[in-house]
């Protein structure tokens, strides 16, 4: 349930005594799904792309180390752009009750959740 909180902010769920907020506050930044899109995306990025590439591709050898860092960031900015491409697509089309005025400021819980996975990923990227 939505409910107004102190400062004007809107809660839109809450989980013991964690509140999470919607984007007119500044509260969203401690969101516990722009940490976990952090982590993934870091471990993609820093543990996952390069083992599996030097075990699987021979050329992976072959390039710079500058070259290996932007090789090792395309899975998990492949697997970004899709995933929040797909849901921002579900939400403009599905979510809403069709009369929709302003694109730029939906109210949408799985537009707040897209968010915040794209904050961690432009963090750990």
């Amino acid at each position: 349930a939505i409910t107004n909180l102190p400062g004007g902010s809107l809660a839109l769920w809450q989980t013991g005594s964690m509140v999470v907020t919607s984007p007119t506050s500044f509260n969203y930044l401690f969101s516990p799904v722009l940490y976990a899109s952090f982590i993934v995306t870091f471990s993609i990025c820093k543990l996952f792309s390069p083992i599996l590439s030097s075990k699987f591709l021979k050329f992976y050898s072959t390039l710079s180390d500058g070259e290996k860092d932007f090789w090792n960031t395309l899975p998990s900015s492949t697997i970004h752009a899709l995933f929040v491409t797909l849901a921002g697509l579900i939400v403009v089309m599905f979510e809403q009750d069709g009369s929709i005025e302003d694109y730029l400021h939906l109210n949408s819980r799985l537009g707040f959740f897209i968010m915040q996975i794209s904050n961690g990923y432009f963090i750990a990227d």
